[in-house]
């Protein structure tokens, strides 16, 4: 399908055909091809961007119809493109079998024409001369024109009467094309008759072309005259010498013809390849497979060009006669041969630089830091600046150029800055190192505070020069640098930040200190807050151990006299609740008739709590970091020293009744004995401490003992009666 063959002969019925593979094809015309095979004559046609072309076959494949229209966008070295009138953009290699059936679309006839509309139309018609012309042609004519109609002919009044004369009445076709159906054969003419005038005419156009320093294929008339003489060495009869100068100028012409289409193949093929040149490497030289067909393709031109220049003899006369065609093609090889001198001398350093990237990515680093750097960027500043050097490589070589040299300049620039910026953090170090006995409030020495303005001024600095996110130009290529600068950026930052915090947290305490001296310095108004701020400062990573220490002492004082406050607080809470219990024991003791000693578990508890309670109080009563809170808080002293005395008097008497009790319910004591324990008896019914329990049982003890010793004395005083 879409196999372009030509006819070369005919044999034994069959039309000889040769294949463009070079095989012969032979095929029957007696059999069914007419829909097999298509005839049509080749000639060739200049195209060229912006052109409109009409198509004369069929593509159903793209909905390519016979009379569509397109337009030309660009003619590539290997590609056409075009844009067809429906709006689709269609993009065919110069090879493709559509292209064979193309023809330029400067007009139209009146037939195809129909159903078109435009802007402006010309019309041409003939008076009738030619083709008979009538009413509805001449409407279907004017009618395609939207705005304006413009109308040619040979002859205006002749084409109005042939107007008049005819409607439009159908014809045969041999009347539309001017022929008789019989005609006669035309008069033999004698020999010397015919071939002197033809003869002489072209003569006279080979002297006047001698004159005009020319061949008689550029002088207006010469493809008449060719023409004329063609068809005097077909008369029958014709002389051989006619024959062989007819045949002589037959082929001068067509050898013309050939140099001149040469030479537009030849001037189309260079723009074409300048053309091309664009866009087939990027800016780092790269060079693609269609580059490498480029090149070939620009030095078979370039060699066409050379061998046009050096065979002047035949050339010279085309030349001289399209100087338009001469001057183009000796630009366009100007300008085609620097593009490759262009790309010699710069593909070359580009092939170093690339080398130098490569091996820097396989390092995980930037070509920057290459040996070799330095040579390739004083060759690529070295080059020449070539007329013809393509824009990308030039433009890739001013950026690689651009980007080696910034980075040059940024370490250059910003080298010191990270100098500067080091040895300001260092600073800081040997000041702390360098206070000495006071290191652990070295925010607040002057050298401190002229240090902090210092790296203030010297970070504002770096502000001004360094972009939003704190980096510089090619950056990237200086990660040393740049992770340098941002983290001692960040260092100087903090330290700034932690010292001011430092030095404002030391003067806060120094207030506190010295002010309201009549008040406690726990109690002192905002000390709380200033103790906070020293707890958060102490935990900070970056603060000297000296100042931490310091910190941490003071914050551990001020903790030990919160514990001893909450110490305080417990105990007078702890004693009242530890009264109030032994109460509620004895409150559950009594109505079963128990002392509360009786309720050995839950007292045994108690005791040894009430016990420990009163050693607490001894101990907060007696030492001195205790006293300030026993007399900022309201009652402490008199509270805990009231609680632990009637704990230390309930206990007492909680012994004295359990030692008491096992000897109450003895009768075998003797009188001495027993009267003792009934005076112990009574002493402890004296005590406001003693339980319910234990005062039922003593009080109960005593009247049985008291009852007892009465009747015993009213017995010894009835014995003694008469």
């Amino acid at each position: 399908a879409d196999d372009a063959c030509t006819v070369t002969g005919a044999q034994d019925g069959r039309v000889l055909l040769e294949h463009p593979d070079g095989r012969p094809r032979r095929i029957d015309p007696s059999k069914p091809v007419r829909y097999r095979y298509e005839a049509y004559e080749t000639r060739p046609i200049r195209l060229q961007a912006g052109d409109r072309i009409r198509w004369t076959r069929n593509d159903a494949k793209r909905g390519l119809v016979n009379g569509g229209e397109a337009e030309i966008l660009s003619v590539g070295y290997r590609f056409v493109t075009l844009a067809a009138d429906d709006g689709i953009t269609l993009s065919m290699r110069r090879d493709d079998p559509q292209l064979r059936h193309v023809d330029h679309a400067w007009s139209a006839t009146l037939h195809a024409a129909q159903g078109t509309t435009r802007d402006n139309a010309i019309v041409v018609l003939d008076s009738g001369h030619g083709l008979p012309v009538d009413r509805a042609a001449f409407y279907v004519g004017i009618s395609r024109a939207r705005d304006n109609a413009v109308v040619l002919t040979d002859n205006r009044e002749d084409l109005v009467e042939a107007l008049e004369a005819h409607a439009g009445a159908a014809m045969t076709a041999l009347e539309a094309v001017g022929e008789q159906i019989a005609p006669p054969a035309p008069a033999p003419i004698p020999e010397r008759e015919a071939v002197w005038p033809e003869l002489s005419a072209w003569r006279a156009l080979e002297e006047e072309a001698r004159q005009q320093d020319t061949i008689p294929f550029y002088v207006e008339g010469c493809a008449a005259a060719v023409e004329r003489l063609a068809g005097l060495s077909r008369t029958p009869g014709m002389a051989g010498a006619v024959v062989a100068e007819a045949e002589r100028v037959a082929g001068a012409y067509a050898a013309a013809g050939e140099a001149r289409a040469a030479l537009d193949r030849l001037h189309e093929g260079l723009d074409t390849g300048i053309a091309e040149r664009a866009g087939l490497t990027d800016g780092t030289g790269d060079l693609g497979r269609d580059y490498v067909h480029w090149h070939e393709a620009a030095q078979r031109l370039l060699a066409e060009a050379d061998g046009i220049a050096e065979d002047e003899d035949r050339w010279r006369p085309h030349l001289d006669a399209r100087p338009a065609v001469r001057d183009g093609i000796a630009a366009a090889r100007e300008e085609l041969q620097g593009m490759l001198d262009a790309d010699g001398t710069v593909l070359p350093i580009l092939d170093e630089w690339r080398a130098l990237d490569d091996r820097a990515n396989e390092a995980r680093t930037h070509w920057f830091h290459e040996d070799g750097r330095e040579d390739v960027l004083g060759r690529m500043e070295a080059a020449p600046e070539l007329p013809h050097m393509d824009a990308a490589l030039r433009d890739g070589m001013a950026a690689i150029v651009a980007e080696g040299r910034g980075i040059a300049a940024a370490a250059e620039a910003f080298g010191p800055l990270a100098g500067r910026l080091r040895d300001c953090v260092e600073k800081r170090t040997r000041l702390i190192e360098g206070a000495g006995e006071n290191r652990a409030t070295y925010s607040l020495h002057p050298a401190q505070e002229a240090w902090r303005e210092e790296a203030g001024g010297l970070l504002e600095e770096a502000g001004t020069l360094l972009d939003a996110n704190g980096e510089f130009a090619n950056a990237d290529a200086l990660p040393d640098l740049r992770d340098g600068i941002a983290e001692d950026r960040k260092l100087l930052e903090a330290a700034i930040a932690l010292d001011g915090r430092h030095a404002a947290c030391l003067l806060a305490r120094r207030n506190i200190v010295t002010r309201d001296t009549g008040t406690p310095l726990f109690y002192r108004e905002g000390n709380d807050e200033v103790v906070l701020d020293m707890r958060l400062m102490a935990a900070e990573p970056g603060l000297d151990k000296h100042a931490r220490a310091l910190l941490d002492r003071l914050v551990a004082e001020h903790d030990g006299a919160a514990a001893a406050k909450t110490e305080v607080e417990n105990l007078v809470r702890d004693l009242a609740f530890s009264l109030d219990l032994r109460k509620h024991l004895s409150d559950l003791a009594a109505p079963r008739g128990r002392s509360v000693t009786e309720e050995e578990t839950s007292y045994r508890v108690w005791a040894d709590g009430a016990t420990q309670l009163c050693r607490t109080a001894h101990r907060i009563l007696a030492e001195k970091r205790y006293a300030v809170h026993l007399d900022r808080i309201a009652n402490a002293r008199e509270d805990i020293e009231r609680d632990r005395e009637r704990l230390d008097r309930a206990l007492e008497t909680d012994a004295a009744w359990s030692e008491l009790a096992p000897r109450l319910g003895r009768y075998d004591l003797k009188a001495p004995e027993l009267r003792k324990v009934v005076e112990e008896a009574r002493q402890l019914l004296d005590r406001p401490e003693l339980d319910p329990g234990a005062r039922a049982k003593l009080e109960l003890h005593v009247r049985i003992r008291d009852t007892a010793r009465r009747q015993a004395q009213h017995r010894d005083i009835g014995g003694m009666t008469p």
